[in-house]
């Protein structure tokens, strides 16, 4: 297995690389994870665990998507496990309820994707979920390469290159249901990681939800005016001597 130290964490943690992903395409009208970055050692000594799946990245998409996330289960047969919490020094942030060092979460998901239009906003909906078995469930948004690409190569679990594009949403609160979270920055053209954490506490926790994206709308007149702009083309072009 190999380990190899994160620089600029408060605490150095090995890195162990379980799975090699391959390039695969992800099934239509589904956000595929990339991975699942969990702690296999213990809060004082972290040792980050990241497990990757085929699906390297999502698109690239050119307009208007909605796509399910294949989300992240644990505790059955083939699925991921979970050990301690992260800690305060490689999140930067405490959960609710949570004293430092112990971070409150447990696993980290990347879903790597990318666009090839401006959007003018994003939505994440989070369903499917349990309180009694996942806590402080939480999204963002920042620029990304993909899992080995800069400015934020995996793992980034504190405050990312660049800042985030949207930030961590305040934790999930409820019990099982759906729950919709607005991410309301628009971005660039580009290439994205969407990170979802929380804490799983029970053997059957598990989430679902689904990525919405808009393009940048062209202002109203605009398409009318392309329209009219052809056809005065067209007539000057038949106005010109054989």
């Amino acid at each position: 297995m190999k380990k190899t130290s994160l620089a600029g964490l408060a605490v150095i943690a090995g890195l162990a690389q379980t799975v090699t992903a391959q390039a695969t395409t992800c099934p239509t009208t589904t956000l595929c994870r990339a991975d699942t970055i969990t702690n296999v050692g213990t809060v004082a000594t972290p040792t980050l665990n990241i497990v990757n799946t085929p699906f390297t990245t999502n698109g690239p998409f050119g307009g208007s998507i909605s796509d399910s996330l294949s989300g992240n289960a644990f505790g059955g047969a083939g699925q991921s496990t979970v050990g301690s919490d992260f800690s305060s020094g490689e999140t930067v942030q405490v959960a609710t309820g949570s004293v430092a060092p112990d971070s409150g979460w447990n696993f980290y998901d990347d879903y790597f994707f990318s666009t090839t239009t401006a959007t003018a906003n994003n939505a994440t909906v989070i369903s499917n979920f349990s309180m009694d078995s996942i806590s402080n469930l939480q999204v963002r948004i920042l620029a990304s390469g993909g899992p080995s690409g800069t400015p934020n190569p995996t793992p980034t679990l504190g405050i990312p290159t660049g800042g985030a594009v949207d930030g961590w949403t305040a934790p999930l609160v409820g019990s099982n249901g759906s729950i919709s979270v607005l991410l309301p920055t628009g971005f660039a053209a580009g290439s994205y990681d969407l990170q979802v954490r929380g804490e799983a506490i029970g053997t059957d926790a598990s989430y679902g939800g689904n990525l919405q994206i808009a393009p940048v709308p062209l202002p109203a007149g605009l398409p009318l005016l392309l329209s009219g702009l052809g056809m005065l083309g067209g007539l000057v072009r038949r106005r010109r001597p054989a």
